[in-house]
C-alpha cells in the first residue's frame, strides 16, 4: 500500500479570527519552552503513538491531535496523528503518521508525505483515503500569520475503497 496526497475538490478560501495563527505565534514567542509542549492528544492510541515517537527519537511534540477511523478497510478503527514538533529556530515541523488499528492496539503503518497546514480539522476518514482541511501560507501572509484554507485528500492505495 502507498499513500499519496492531492488537493480536494473544494476550492481554498481565506480563514477569518486569525486564532490559529495567534495560538502558533504564542508558541513561537515562548521560544518553545516545556510549558508549551502539549504532546498527543488523550485516545486510544495515545500510547501507541508516543510508543513511536519514542522509538524514533522524535523531537518535543508541540501539538499532536489525533483522529480516527477507517482508513484501510478493515472494518477497525485506525489512527492519523498530526504530530506538530519543535525543529530549532522559528518553525515547526508537520509528520502525519498513519497507524492502522489492531486487536491489541495501533500499530505504525506509514507517514503521509506531502501533507502541510496548522489546525487540521473536517478530518472524513474511509477506506482508501482521508480528508483533511489546514490552513495555510497564502501569497501575502507573514510566516506567523497563515490565513488560507486548504482542502487536502491523502489517498491510501491498495484498500478497498468506499463509496461515495
Amino acid at each position: 500500500m502507498t499513500s499519496m496526497i492531492r488537493p480536494s475538490a473544494m476550492s481554498p478560501r481565506r480563514v477569518r479570527g486569525g486564532r490559529p495563527a495567534l495560538a502558533m505565534a504564542l508558541l513561537f514567542c515562548a521560544g518553545f519552552s516545556g510549558a508549551a509542549f502539549a504532546g498527543v492528544a488523550e485516545g486510544p492510541a495515545k500510547r501507541d503513538i508516543e510508543r513511536h515517537l519514542g522509538r524514533n527519537k522524535a523531537a518535543k511534540v508541540v501539538d499532536g491531535p489525533v483522529f480516527y477511523g477507517d482508513f484501510n478497510g478493515d472494518g477497525r478503527r485506525d489512527a492519523v496523528a498530526f504530530i506538530y514538533a519543535e525543529t530549532g529556530g522559528n518553525s515547526l515541523s508537520l509528520d502525519v503518521l498513519l497507524f492502522t488499528g489492531e486487536q491489541d492496539g495501533f500499530r505504525f503503518f506509514r507517514k503521509a508525505e506531502g501533507v502541510f497546514g496548522q489546525e487540521p480539522r473536517n478530518v472524513a476518514i474511509r477506506p482508501g483515503a482521508i480528508d483533511v482541511t489546514t490552513t495555510t501560507l497564502g501569497p501575502k501572509d507573514a510566516r506567523c500569520c497563515p490565513t488560507l484554507e486548504k482542502n487536502l485528500t491523502i489517498e491510501i492505495s491498495g484498500v478497498r475503497r468506499a463509496r461515495r
